[in-house]
Protein backbone atom coordinates (compact mmCIF):
# COMPACT_ATOMS: atom_id res chain seq x y z
CA UNK A 1 0.00 0.00 0.00
CA UNK A 2 1.47 3.40 -0.90
CA UNK A 3 2.51 5.61 1.99
CA UNK A 4 4.30 8.83 2.83
CA UNK A 5 7.10 8.66 5.34
CA UNK A 6 9.18 11.05 7.38
CA UNK A 7 11.19 9.67 10.29
CA UNK A 8 8.73 6.79 10.17
CA UNK A 9 5.38 6.22 8.50
CA UNK A 10 3.11 9.27 8.14
CA UNK A 11 0.11 7.95 6.26
CA UNK A 12 -1.02 5.21 3.89
CA UNK A 13 -3.75 5.61 1.33
CA UNK A 14 -5.88 3.37 -0.84
CA UNK A 15 -8.67 3.81 -3.36
CA UNK A 16 -11.82 1.76 -2.82
CA UNK A 17 -15.07 1.69 -4.82
CA UNK A 18 -16.77 4.50 -2.90
CA UNK A 19 -14.03 6.08 -0.81
CA UNK A 20 -10.36 6.81 -0.34
CA UNK A 21 -8.94 5.12 2.72
CA UNK A 22 -6.50 7.29 4.64
CA UNK A 23 -4.58 5.33 7.26
CA UNK A 24 -2.66 7.33 9.88
CA UNK A 25 -0.86 5.43 12.67
CA UNK A 26 -2.46 5.89 16.11
CA UNK A 27 -3.23 7.91 18.16
CA UNK A 28 -3.84 10.68 15.59
CA UNK A 29 -7.37 9.67 14.55
CA UNK A 30 -8.52 9.56 18.19
CA UNK A 31 -7.00 12.99 18.85
CA UNK A 32 -9.01 14.53 15.99
CA UNK A 33 -12.19 12.56 16.61
CA UNK A 34 -14.30 15.72 16.99
CA UNK A 35 -13.17 17.04 13.58
CA UNK A 36 -13.77 13.67 11.91
CA UNK A 37 -17.41 13.27 13.00
CA UNK A 38 -18.75 13.38 9.43
CA UNK A 39 -16.53 10.51 8.28
CA UNK A 40 -16.36 6.79 8.94
CA UNK A 41 -13.33 6.17 11.14
CA UNK A 42 -11.54 3.37 12.95
CA UNK A 43 -8.42 3.28 15.12
CA UNK A 44 -6.11 4.33 12.27
CA UNK A 45 -8.54 4.86 9.38
CA UNK A 46 -10.56 7.66 7.83
CA UNK A 47 -12.83 6.87 4.88
CA UNK A 48 -13.15 9.87 2.58
CA UNK A 49 -16.16 9.51 0.23
CA UNK A 50 -15.40 9.93 -3.46
CA UNK A 51 -18.56 11.98 -4.02
CA UNK A 52 -17.42 14.75 -1.64
CA UNK A 53 -14.53 17.22 -1.93
CA UNK A 54 -11.37 16.13 -0.12
CA UNK A 55 -10.98 17.90 3.24
CA UNK A 56 -7.46 19.08 2.41
CA UNK A 57 -7.03 21.25 5.52
CA UNK A 58 -8.07 18.36 7.77
CA UNK A 59 -5.78 15.91 5.98
CA UNK A 60 -2.90 18.36 6.47
CA UNK A 61 -3.66 18.55 10.22
CA UNK A 62 -3.63 14.77 10.53
CA UNK A 63 -0.36 14.41 8.61
CA UNK A 64 1.34 17.23 10.53
CA UNK A 65 0.27 15.67 13.82
CA UNK A 66 1.79 12.32 12.80
CA UNK A 67 4.93 14.13 11.60
CA UNK A 68 5.30 15.79 15.01
CA UNK A 69 4.89 12.43 16.76
CA UNK A 70 7.51 10.87 14.48
CA UNK A 71 9.92 13.71 15.24
CA UNK A 72 9.38 13.26 18.98
CA UNK A 73 9.95 9.53 18.67
CA UNK A 74 13.06 10.07 16.55
CA UNK A 75 14.50 12.45 19.17
CA UNK A 76 13.87 9.89 21.90
CA UNK A 77 15.56 7.17 19.83
CA UNK A 78 18.66 9.34 19.26
CA UNK A 79 18.96 10.04 22.98
CA UNK A 80 18.86 6.32 23.73
CA UNK A 81 15.83 6.43 26.01
CA UNK A 82 13.41 4.47 23.89
CA UNK A 83 13.85 2.03 21.02
CA UNK A 84 11.00 0.19 19.27
CA UNK A 85 8.55 1.16 22.00
CA UNK A 86 10.69 -0.30 24.81
CA UNK A 87 12.15 1.81 27.55
CA UNK A 88 15.89 1.30 27.93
Amino acid sequence: MPYYGYKGRLAYFRLAKKHIGLYVPPPVIAEYEHELKGYQTAKATVRLPLDEPLPVALIKKLIKSRRDKNEESSAIDREGYQVEGLMI
